[in-house]
């Protein structure tokens, strides 16, 4: 409910410039060299061979790297203020100087923001995603909470952004409290043996730094509000980005997920059996998480937003957030081949593919902003993250690793993805509501009959049966 609030009391060039400031502020976190991700396997490594030594000395060097690295980002951003003001192209609703001293404030931000992914990393590594969520969740509400709260005394974007970036202080503090024991297990290490695990890191973590460092750009939507702060108007970047945030916030799901399996498939070599059985059980379980989704979207994505914001603004976004949610679910199942190809080693493959693919994305995004305007935007992204899925399909098969059958996936995504554009159709809003209830019956009845094996179905019923201490109670 923040969103709308937001919209309202900031007004649409104002929102879509705090939209800016979030979108830089999460960019950054992926400006790491690679480090973070690095650390966490690294980490995962140590700990599943008991190594606590070689665990503490890992995070001890990637902090101190991590924090190196973020001073220099903010130098550069700090000396680009001007160059990124002159691309704005601001209106008289917000000055110069509001908006320079928020670029500021992002710029200071930075070496925090590269430390809480290291110390991110290395809980991760060990495997406790239940301290990490725990963490993420609040930091992630707080991105909108804050300049909420901020709104009830002003509206100027330079003290929300400092607000913000006072809670990215606040989390890293815990994220280091939380790893305090790993991070004193060792002693500081020596100059030259430093530099040799910095080097190790750097040798992995160079190639996911390629990977993410440029596929953050188009995955996250980055340069698609660039492009339409420039191209077309920062008000445009509303209708985008609100959408865009929506999806963004539904891949936690497949992200929790890529996360979790990464230890898993970093432990485990290709030849390994287990690893397609892994495979095929992450790759149903983020379509059958996602598709209802995408169904829900499209039957009643129109009137959610109406009831959310209001009729003007969702007759200018859905229907970019019609186009958005299939690039949710193309970049949803991207997760896992993309994950297994990063943890067995091979980081390179997964960066040269967005060396291969930022030319003809921009050359797209150019092309369809031009013709299409915001909805231009959103189909570039979506077939962007289409082409990403299918590439990333095929390196792993390059790989040696056995390509599951998806006959069955793409029916399903194909059946219940037109009863979504039908049900957007219907007059009311409660037959959708009665249609997509009897929907999810036979969603349901399908997967377990057809969609689902043996191993899925047993863990299904194993979660779902009652305990002993519930039966006699």
């Amino acid at each position: 409910m923040a969103i709308p609030s937001l919209l309202h009391g900031l007004g649409v060039e104002r929102f879509g410039l705090l939209t800016l400031v979030w979108a830089t502020l999460g960019y950054f976190s992926f400006l790491d060299l690679g480090l973070g991700r690095a650390t966490t396997r690294f980490v995962a490594r140590h700990w599943a061979s008991d190594n606590l030594h070689g665990a503490s000395r890992t995070l001890q060097v990637s902090l101190f790297a991590l924090f190196v690295v973020g001073l220099l980002l903010c130098g550069a951003l700090w000396a680009g203020t001007g160059f990124l003001l002159d691309q704005l192209g601001l209106s008289a609703v917000v000055s110069t100087g509001e908006v320079s001293r928020s670029l500021w404030v992002v710029a200071v931000s930075i070496p925090v923001i590269l430390v809480t992914a290291g110390a991110r990393g290395a809980l991760e590594g060990q495997g406790k995603f239940r301290t990490t969520n725990l963490i993420k969740l609040p930091a992630n509400v707080a991105i909108f909470l804050l300049p909420l709260a901020v709104l009830a005394f002003t509206v100027r974007l330079d003290v929300i952004t400092l607000v913000l970036a006072l809670s990215r202080l606040l989390f890293m503090g815990i994220y280091l409290w939380a790893v305090r024991k790993l991070l004193g297990a060792a002693p500081l290490p020596s100059w030259h043996e430093a530099v040799a695990l910095l080097k190790q890191l750097l040798a992995y973590g160079g190639w996911v730094f390629l990977a993410v460092g440029l596929g953050t750009l188009m995955s996250m939507g980055y340069l698609d509000r660039l492009f339409l702060a420039g191209m077309r108007s920062v008000a445009d970047i509303s209708y985008y980005a609100v959408p865009m945030e929506i999806v963004l916030r539904a891949l936690i799901i497949p992200g929790a997920l890529a996360a979790a399996i990464f230890p898993v498939f970093s432990a485990s070599k290709v030849t390994d059996a287990n690893v397609g059985s892994h495979y095929m059980q992450a790759l149903r379980a983020i379509n059958l998480l996602m598709l209802p989704l995408l169904v829900v979207v499209l039957a009643v994505g129109e009137d959610a937003l109406g009831w959310w914001i209001d009729g003007e603004f969702a007759s200018q976004s859905y229907g970019a957030l019609q186009i958005l949610v299939f690039g949710l679910l193309f970049n949803s199942v991207a997760h896992v081949p993309y994950t297994l190809l990063q943890a067995i080693g091979r980081p390179n493959v997964t960066a040269m593919r967005h060396v291969f693919e930022l030319p003809f994305y921009l050359l797209l995004l150019w092309l369809l902003i031009e013709w299409l305007g915001v909805g231009g935007a959103a189909l570039t992204w979506m077939l962007w993250a289409f082409f990403d899925m299918w590439l990333l399909f095929w390196l792993t098969r390059r790989e040696g690793i056995v390509m599951p059958r998806i006959g069955s996936d793409v029916a399903l995504i194909a059946l219940f993805s037109a009863s979504g554009f039908v049900l957007a159709w219907l007059p009311s809003l409660s037959i959708k509501f009665a249609v997509l209830v009897l929907l999810a019956i036979i969603y349901l009845s399908v997967c377990w009959k057809w969609y689902l094996n043996e191993e899925l179905k047993h863990r299904v019923m194993r979660i779902m049966r009652p305990s002993r201490a519930s039966e006699v109670g």
